[in-house]
């Protein structure tokens, strides 16, 4: 039996029922719809084992409901957000080659379509199933940005998300009497941090409303008591850093998951601060390793080396060595590129044989794929410091986005900061920093103090003051929205 497919099945069997953005939805509706859109799937299938279907529905049970039918029938899926312009959805669906999406609004689809309720009414039945399941068959496609304009989509096999699962399952400290909130959007590979511990946990499993107002995710704590979440760092930022979470009674959480963004030293001691009896992760990884590929549980030994957070250890069977510029590792202690292996690794991009030969690299007749961003080992602990593509030269110095960052943070008044280069042909590039505050302090405070912590070849050129940050779907900052305002 599929691991994947068996945990599954085992979930829909003893399902407790899940609690949907409109309310309470039975675990007989649970099954039956379950089973209806399994039933559907396979039939469509057939004896195609490429045969790839896309989710475009509202982050809420029908969309877990499909994404589970998928992962049981052996069938490739593809999170696609209702978020996203049309264009660039049949964009994905193009490149990803999908063969179906199941839908509940009408769209220009470049590809066959079909509605939920439809699928729920046909209630077909699909007599005796048989799936062959394949460990290097893709278990999902997961689109991220790509440098050229076009996304690029990670295959992940199911292999790999197993392994994942099987991590998770023996590391937390979750049971059937949890309640988890769920908050992320499907597009965003820490989603399956939520599915899996509810597949494996069957707890109790709210959809939150929540569509940028923190006040909603403040309210939904309150009301449903709930003890676990998995989230971004900037959604947790805004929940603890306005005052108005005071005016709720909210439970301290026993599990809190954080990962997809470099935690701060101020977040970490808001959370400590609000939260001091919870079990406290930093799950770090790229979306190219099946979601965490290290994760650090704050007891506070080595929780931070000055201002970098650590990631702790591998997960799983993965490995990661820092590697020099010379492509050799570098000594404990000292600065080098992220590369790592293991059975989380992606197949490769999508129907991009020349990117994915750019980041997968063999070392030692070992398969490592290339992360990007720059870290050291101290304790045993592993510290990101930056990206690779942050290390830029302004004023004739070589500086790095992300550790000008890192400083900023050394001022109290700061809630969030972002370093974002402009090229410019006299000092090679400019560099902004955006910030948001929890003090009413102008910006000439914010330059005077800068300069006592930072050599002046690190300053920026402006400072921009904002009530918030734009983040992109993936609940990260985004950088691009906040060029942009440059430019506009």
């Amino acid at each position: 039996m599929d691991y994947i497919s068996d945990k599954v099945s085992s979930y829909i069997d003893n399902n407790k029922g899940l609690y949907s953005t409109n309310g309470f939805v039975t675990p007989s509706a649970i099954k039956d719809e379950f089973g209806c859109i399994f039933n559907y799937l396979y039939l469509k299938k057939c004896d195609n084992s490429k045969f790839t279907v896309g989710i475009f529905l509202d982050r809420d049970y029908r969309y877990l409901l499909t994404l589970l039918a998928c992962m049981k029938a052996g069938i490739t899926y593809v999170p696609l957000s209702r978020k996203l312009p049309i264009a660039r959805v049949n964009q994905i669906v193009k490149v990803s080659e999908i063969d179906m999406v199941v839908s509940d609004i009408d769209s220009n689809f470049e590809s066959n379509s079909v509605y939920i309720q439809d699928i729920i009414d046909l209630k077909l039945e699909a007599g005796n199933v048989s799936v062959s399941y394949d460990e290097k068959q893709p278990l999902y496609i997961m689109f991220t940005s790509g440098s050229t304009g076009t996304p690029k989509g990670v295959i992940i096999p199911r292999s790999a998300y197993e392994s994942f699962l099987k991590w998770m399952d023996e590391y937390y400290d979750v049971n059937s009497s949890d309640k988890m909130l769920f908050i992320t959007e499907f597009t965003f590979d820490i989603s399956l941090v939520d599915v899996g511990l509810l597949v494996l946990n069957n707890m109790d499993f709210y959809f939150s409303k929540f569509n940028g107002n923190i006040i909603d995710v403040m309210q939904e704590l309150e009301a449903f008591e709930i003890n676990i979440m998995s989230t971004v760092p900037s959604n947790l930022t805004m929940l603890l850093s306005n005052k108005i979470i005071n005016r709720f009674k909210i439970e301290p959480l026993k599990l809190l998951i954080l990962s997809g963004s470099k935690i701060t030293k101020k977040l970490y001691d808001l959370v400590l601060g609000f939260f001091p009896t919870t079990m406290f992760y930093n799950g770090y990884g790229p979306t190219e390793a099946t979601i965490f590929i290290s994760c650090k549980y704050f007891d506070g030994r080595f929780d931070f080396e000055g201002p970098n957070a650590s990631v702790g250890h591998e997960v799983s069977d993965m490995n990661i060595i820092l590697l020099g510029n010379d492509k050799k590792q570098v000594n404990k202690g000292s600065v080098g590129e992220v590369f790592v292996s293991g059975n989380q690794l992606m197949s490769g991009y999508i129907n991009n044989p020349e990117r994915t030969n750019d980041v997968l690299t063999t070392i030692d007749e070992v398969t490592y794929y290339s992360v990007g961003d720059l870290a050291y080992i101290k304790n045993d602990n592993l510290y990101i410091v930056g990206r690779v593509d942050d290390t830029l030269k302004t004023r004739g110095y070589r500086v790095n986005l992300s550790d000008i960052e890192s400083y900023t943070y050394k001022l109290d008044y700061i809630n969030e900061s972002v370093i974002v280069a402009i090229e410019d042909e006299n000092i090679e590039n400019k560099l902004f920093l955006f910030v948001t505050l929890s003090n009413n302090v102008n910006k000439n405070t914010i330059f005077n103090d800068l300069k006592e912590i930072l050599p002046d070849y690190q300053m920026p050129w402006d400072i921009i003051i904002r009530d918030e940050m734009p983040l992109n779907n993936s609940g990260k900052i985004s950088k691009e929205d906040l060029i942009k305002t440059l430019y506009n």
